[in-house]
């Protein structure tokens, strides 16, 4: 647990986040099992655990959409005469597109496209990525330079604007969305889960404590639980530390609120 909280801090507090105004997502087969710990540890106070929470990136994969990128490598300066090249440049990459949007069968109504260009001052080392519009058919170096100052900006916080620019990537990103079934319909339900029975689980190293087990199938939303209890399920077991409570929500996600 002690290395989660690390890995937390390094991509929240270290960058200017606080945890404290986040929830706290648990997937895999062990996170639900350790994630109230985590939770606790960065003064959180919700943890949510999807439904299946041990296969979550394998469904993702099944259902996200698919993608293709296209990136073509050139410094151009960011002046009117660069952006005309930039703009043949990504017309090219545009056809490579369409030629996989054509392959994979992607019907016009399901294409999308991203554009962004990787752009730095004339000698810096780094780039940033700068978004823009993918259905442009020109880019006036004005427009394109305001774009990266904002950006250069919000990373570094400051931009000089007297400064050359350059380009030297283009990348195009070619999405098919895949059509995907509607959940099902659920109810919320007021009753008290039953349970399936009771262990006696170490929640510190005082004294085992009698908790209540329940099957993760069974719970339906609106249903709540007040801990200890013990959440079983195929892919991932879950557990709600006393004081604490955990509740279905309308995806059937479990949602545990700490206690303060």
């Amino acid at each position: 647990a002690a290395n989660m909280v690390r890995a937390i801090r390094a991509v929240s507090v270290e960058r200017g986040h606080d945890p404290r105004e986040f929830s706290l997502m648990a997937f895999g087969g062990a996170g639900p099992l350790h994630a109230v710990d985590v939770a606790r540890a960065l003064d959180m106070r919700e943890v949510i655990i999807p439904l299946s929470p041990g296969i979550l990136c394998a469904q993702g994969l099944v259902v996200s959409d698919l993608k293709e990128d296209f990136v073509a490598s050139a410094r151009i300066v960011a002046t009117d005469a660069g952006m005309e090249t930039v703009a043949t440049e990504i017309a090219a990459l545009r056809q490579q597109a369409a030629g996989w949007f054509a392959a994979e069968e992607i019907s016009d109504d399901r294409r999308d496209l991203m554009l962004s260009l990787d752009m730095r001052y004339v000698g810096q080392n780094f780039e940033l990525s700068v978004p823009v519009d993918a259905e442009a058919t020109s880019f006036p170096a004005a427009d394109i330079k305001a774009r990266f100052f904002e950006a250069h900006e919000m990373n570094y916080g400051y931009f000089s604007p007297d400064d050359p620019v350059e380009i030297v990537n283009f990348r195009l990103t070619a999405v098919g969305r895949l059509p995907r079934p509607d959940p099902a319909a659920l109810t919320d339900s007021d009753r008290t889960p039953t349970p399936v029975g009771q262990r006696a689980v170490y929640f510190d190293a005082e004294a085992p404590v009698v908790t209540a087990l329940y099957e993760r199938d069974d719970l339906q939303p609106g249903m709540r639980i007040a801990g200890p209890a013990v959440i079983d399920q195929l892919d991932s077991t879950t557990l709600v530390f006393p004081g604490d409570t955990a509740r279905v929500d309308g995806a059937r996600n479990l949602i545990i609120e700490l206690a303060g």
